[in-house]
């Protein structure tokens, strides 16, 4: 019924499509009992735990040692532990400029720094 799907990922499962990157999923979806029918899947991957049992840890196939996930919601905590956080749109990363605008207000909001 499905098909194939549209993917549309991103850093750190926060959706960075605009209009036109929602019209373009949208009009992948398929149509079924007269309904044109979507779904959409956004999360991070969160390293459930490395092989010692540290959260935020992987062993990706093919690599020699584990490394973090999300790497995003990491380096942006990094960031924020640091004191060092740029707003505004670097145009060689934006993902991520995106992600430290959107994310940044709700933790100084919330008045924790992300362990």
């Amino acid at each position: 019924i499905w098909g194939e799907a549209f993917n549309f990922s991103s850093l750190a499962g926060v959706p960075t499509l605009g209009k036109t990157g929602f019209g373009a999923a949208l009009s992948h979806a398929p149509f079924f009992d007269g309904k044109e029918r979507f779904v959409f899947l956004v999360m991070p991957h969160i390293g459930a735990a490395g092989t010692r049992g540290e959260l935020g840890k992987v062993l990706r196939e093919g690599q020699g040692c584990e490394s973090g996930a999300c790497g995003a919601l990491i380096a942006l905590r990094n960031e924020i532990t640091s004191g060092d956080v740029q707003l505004g749109v670097d145009s060689d990363d934006i993902e991520q400029s995106l992600l430290r605008m959107r994310l940044y207000p709700a933790v100084l909001a919330s008045g924790h720094t992300p362990s």
